[in-house]
């Protein structure tokens, strides 16, 4: 009962938190240097006492990775800085793992983190709180960019019984783009920017520029489009099956011109077909058996249940969560925590969920990285191949 009676803080609350800390890394000074600013990130939202206060004991024992430091008030949170700025006395150990064509990637993603934890040094110094949590998630970003080409694939075996479906031995993206049903310029134009390649100078005149290219603000839609599009993230990191069988569900075209059905908790795509059993659901959340990746985030998304079972999913019927405070116990997490696999978030777009209705449909789904990383063990390759 621990977890619904006393809110546990550090559960991951953000898309970029589930997502960062279902990375299986290896590279023990990264590890430690994510630990040293997931600490400090922890101390930041503390509301009662900022973290030049009196800090928790604990920090000093999650600093003790890099030099043993343990310092005070708003030492405690500078030394949490300085010590992950310590870590680059060692450059090469933090590139340890990164396959040598992934070198000069890896190479600069240090030189921006370097950059942006010189900069949280100097936030933290001069104690201003919006500037902390900004350079800490600029810097946890890179991390978790940097863990991402370090990780070799997936971290356990599957289980026998699956050993012959398709799974995702890492992360993979899809582009979803989506209409409504009345055709209405429901949707940001965020591919175009709100620009058009003609423009309108005088009610009478119509501009174009000679190369076709989108040099106009478009006064026409009001930079307005009648498609949205979304961003999947999928993580076979943590679920290996349900992400393969989403990815090729896509390849298959099973998700364009897809009708949708929409309700204040979620969004669905409806289907018939079915998919194997869950390793083991539902948890036991109350006893604080936790998933890796939470569905009590806005974004997550999940295959959805056969009827009358917890035990069988769908497999092609899927939702996207859209999880708010009305929806959670006292913990802060959902009631339906434990009852679904996630298997992905939302990354991009969930401001074009919230307008979706009924009726409203998914235009095309494309894979648009991370196919390399799908294996079919039935064909003997993977998805970059079949």
């Amino acid at each position: 009962m621990a977890v619904l009676n006393s809110p546990n803080a550090r559960i991951p609350r953000t898309v970029d938190a589930a997502l960062r800390r279902s990375i299986p890394a290896f590279n023990p000074q990264v590890q430690a240097m994510q630990r040293s600013l997931e600490d400090v990130a922890y101390l930041l939202r503390i509301p009662q006492r900022k973290p030049w206060g009196n800090m928790a004991g604990d920090v000093a024992a999650a600093l003790a990775a890099f030099d043993n430091r343990n310092t005070q008030a708003v030492g405690n949170m500078a030394g949490g800085v300085a010590a992950a700025l310590a870590a680059f006395d060692n450059r090469p150990a933090l590139l340890a793992g990164v396959p040598p064509a992934q070198q000069p990637e890896a190479e600069q993603l240090l030189d921006e983190l370097f950059a942006k934890l010189k900069q949280l040094e100097l936030a933290v110094k001069t104690q201003q709180p919006d500037f902390v949590g900004v350079r800490i998630a600029d810097s946890l970003k890179r991390i978790a960019d940097l863990e991402l080409l370090q990780a070799p694939g997936l971290s356990f075996s599957l289980p026998r019984e699956y050993a012959s479906r398709p799974y995702l031995a890492g992360r993979a993206i899809v582009q979803l783009t989506v209409e409504k049903a009345d055709g209405s310029l429901a949707f940001v134009d965020n591919l175009n920017g709100g620009l058009s390649k003609q423009g309108t100078p005088l009610a009478s005149e119509v501009a174009e520029h000679s190369d076709g290219s989108l040099a106009f603000v478009d006064t026409v839609n009001g930079g307005l489009s009648k498609q949205g599009q979304v961003l999947l993230t999928l993580d076979g990191y943590s679920a290996p099956i349900s992400a393969g069988n989403f990815v090729v569900n896509v390849l298959d075209g099973l998700y364009n011109n897809k009708p949708i059905q929409a309700s204040y908790a979620s969004v669905i795509t409806p289907g018939n077909s079915t998919f194997d059993p869950l390793y083991r659901l539902p948890l036991d959340v109350q006893s604080g058996e936790l998933p890796v990746l939470p569905l009590s985030i806005a974004g997550a998304v999940s295959m959805t249940h056969l009827p009358d079972t917890e035990s069988f999913l769908s497999g092609d019927e899927w939702f996207i969560y859209k999880f708010d405070k009305q929806q959670a116990g006292l913990s802060g997490l959902s009631f339906d925590e434990g009852t679904f696999g996630v298997f992905g978030y939302v990354t991009d777009g969930m401001a074009v969920v919230t307008k979706l209705q009924t009726g409203d449909t998914i235009v095309s789904a494309e894979v648009v990285s991370g196919l390399e990383r799908l294996v079919r063990p039935e064909a003997g390759s993977n998805g970059s191949s079949s």
